[in-house]
């Protein structure tokens, strides 16, 4: 398979600090990946960028699949194969298409950010954080994108999806390979860690480190109804820890998977009780569960919710489910397999939007 990578030189104008690095850490990146899959790269230069889709290189045929590479977009230390298996399904039989890999940024008045309908296609594009409501986070191009096979036409006047704004006509030229007439364009959201600049050696290297780390089966909890009685909108001390879940907890420690918890947390919103309750509540739930030897490795949750009347916490987040924002954090911030991983939840709206993560209803066997 071919990679395309973009180059671009530091003395260019608008480019995210340490693109030099950013650009190092693909090339990094590839090279790890080509252990496992063929990988050999072209580069182009920011000029020929317009072109991609007709590329009249003889270095491979129009059928070939091919990955492009703009370091000008940051760098994620994605799995490839995860990836390319959930891209390839996507687009199965289909015409021409794009699948594009998206990371969760709250740099929402500095990235464009992308909204993805049920199907997982791109239906709207918001430069700089335009957006249609009040958000917190959102999907931003990660920087790596898959074609399987070249795209006959250069035609971006009428492209799909749809970008916001008055004065945005420019993206479009911008990010030619997002904007395309008669092309199919996906999004897949994607864990690793996200960077979207480089400023030091020092981040360099922990970037670096995220390409070779060795990732690790989780299991995700829901916290209400799967660890503890469900009594509505709770924080405190009085709760109930449900049985089975200790031994699950425990046999999971003991197979090396990490166990992590996932609880929306809406009541944070809504004024029933405050971050520090929920934080408090966390912490007591895990002192108990530690006195029979079981061990949580994270806690998240989310305070947010579009409909709250605490205005600091009244907004839209990919880190409420069955949006996978959550999981995404965690896979950022710890050797998280999401291929390798499930998340268990009493109710189907814990089920994320992650076409690869599996999904076990509290009370069915845990396999």
């Amino acid at each position: 398979m071919k990679v395309i990578l973009k180059r671009y030189s530091s003395s260019q104008p608008d480019l995210p600090q340490g693109i030099e690095y950013l650009t190092e850490l693909w090339i990094k990146w590839i090279g790890e990946w080509s252990m496992g899959i063929d990988l050999s790269i072209c580069h182009i230069s920011p000029q020929q960028d317009t072109n991609l889709f007709s590329w009249k290189e003889d270095q491979f045929s129009s059928e070939q699949e091919f990955l492009f590479i703009d370091p000008a977009r940051g760098f994620q230390s994605l799995d490839l194969g995860l990836f390319l298996e959930n891209a390839r399904d996507m687009i199965r039989d289909e015409g021409p298409s794009a699948v594009h890999a998206l990371a969760l940024s709250r740099s929402i008045n500095s990235r464009i950010l992308i909204d993805l309908d049920e199907g997982y296609g791109i239906s709207q594009v918001y430069p700089l954080g335009l957006t249609d409501e009040r958000r917190i986070d959102g999907y931003t191009l990660s920087g790596l994108s898959y074609f399987p096979r070249k795209v006959e036409s250069n035609n971006f006047t009428e492209g799909c999806p749809v970008i916001r704004g008055t004065k945005n006509a420019g993206y479009r030229k911008d990010y030619p390979y997002l904007f395309h007439e008669g092309v199919n364009t996906y999004g897949l959201p994607m864990g690793g860690r996200f960077f979207e600049e480089i400023n030091s050696p020092a981040n360099f290297s922990i970037a670096e480190k995220g390409i070779y780390e060795k990732r690790r089966e989780t299991i995700f909890l829901d916290r209400d109804g799967v660890m503890i009685k469900d009594t509505g909108y709770f924080a405190g001390l009085n709760f109930q820890i449900l049985p089975g879940i200790l031994p699950m907890i425990r046999a999971a420690n003991s197979e090396n998977k990490l166990v992590i918890v996932v609880t929306n947390q809406s009541g944070v919103a809504r004024g029933y009780y405050t971050e520090e309750d929920v934080i408090g509540t966390n912490r007591a739930i895990e002192k108990e569960l530690l006195k029979s030897d079981a061990r949580i490795d994270a806690w998240y949750y989310c305070p947010y919710h579009p409909d709250g009347i605490i205005m600091s916490y009244s907004y839209a987040s990919l880190c409420r489910k069955p949006e996978p924002g959550m999981l995404l954090r965690a896979s950022s911030d710890l050797p998280v397999d999401l291929g390798r991983s499930k998340i268990i939840g009493d109710r189907i709206t814990d089920r994320v939007k992650l076409p690869y993560v599996g999904f076990v209803l509290a009370g069915s066997k845990l396999s």
